[in-house]
């Protein structure tokens, strides 16, 4: 093993964070009648750029596959989505090729980010007497996905998209043809009279073209929400218990499991999503007696 620098990478940003505890009501020993309402509400925002990179060390993957992964790329984000992409002219119209299909560039390129523009959370606890709520939601923005998982289903022929579109006929890809004028080439996807590898998925592999299966990574997340139930016994022998639940509900446009989870379990997986595990709920009941 061979120790080297590889690049020189800046990463900036900042957390601003408000906390706020009230208590609405009136004192009343030994039961306090009131309510107290306490949370914290942070937005963390993080920018990062590569900005120099040794020489043959451009482009280096450090996590996906061959066709597609994160890697370091001079100018872009540390762990920037690089993958495959159509070809573009100079006005970046997409090039169709002479069957009427468009054609691939295989040179890799920067087609994602996987880190958010901004991550909002916010924590909430209510509490009554001897009940206690809490609340913990999260906000992201920004951040994109590869979803290689779509890509092999459409592939294979098993999504809901290749079953939707595969009797289409006649189709007119927008874009160019190599000779600079508008296409006008009607194709069909899955002409029963053509080999299977003319047919509009599986042309392009398993992982397709990258750049098609690019996908916006917002998502809102129930994080905790929590019950819990506290008496004191003598002042000094406290009794608790609480029920929880984490990871509760998350709502996503992303049309993948969860847009947060890693590849393979890789540390820096996320943004990669070829078969990714569902992420986790938790349930439990904690119970806790003090002396």
């Amino acid at each position: 093993m061979v120790l080297k620098d590889l690049a020189d990478h800046r990463e900036n940003g900042f957390e601003a964070v408000v906390a706020y505890n009230e208590a609405f009501g009136q004192y009343n020993y030994p039961v306090d009648n009131r309510w107290h309402v306490s949370g914290q509400l942070s937005f963390n925002k993080t920018v990062s750029k590569v900005t120099g990179i040794g020489n043959g060390y451009d482009y280096t993957p450090l996590v996906g596959f061959r066709g597609i992964n994160r890697a370091v790329v001079k100018g872009a984000p540390l762990g920037a989505i690089v993958g495959s992409s159509y070809r573009r002219d100079a006005e970046g119209r997409v090039i169709v090729g002479a069957d009427g299909f468009p054609l691939v560039d295989n040179t890799p390129k920067v087609i994602g980010n996987p880190i958010p523009d901004f991550v909002m959370k916010h924590s909430l606890g209510l509490s009554w007497r001897r009940i206690r709520f809490n609340l913990d939601l999260q906000y992201q923005r920004g951040g994109q996905v590869w979803n290689g998982t779509q890509a092999a289903l459409d592939y294979y022929g098993r999504s809901a998209v290749s079953a939707q579109w595969r009797n289409t006929r006649d189709y007119i890809f927008k874009g160019v043809k190599e000779d600079g004028h508008v296409n006008d080439i009607p194709v069909a996807f899955n002409d029963p009279v053509a080999p299977l590898e003319q047919n509009r998925w599986v042309r392009y592999g398993v992982a397709g073209v990258a750049e098609q299966y690019i996908q916006d990574a917002d998502h809102t997340r129930v994080n905790n929400v929590s019950l819990g139930y506290e008496r004191k016994v003598f002042r000094a022998t406290g009794f608790k218990i609480t029920a929880y639940a984490r990871n509760l509900l998350l709502w996503t446009a992303y049309d993948g499991n969860d847009p947060q989870q890693e590849l393979m379990g890789i540390k820096g997986g996320n943004g990669l999503d070829f078969f990714n595990l569902p992420s986790t709920k938790n349930f439990g009941v904690t119970c806790s007696i003090t002396l």
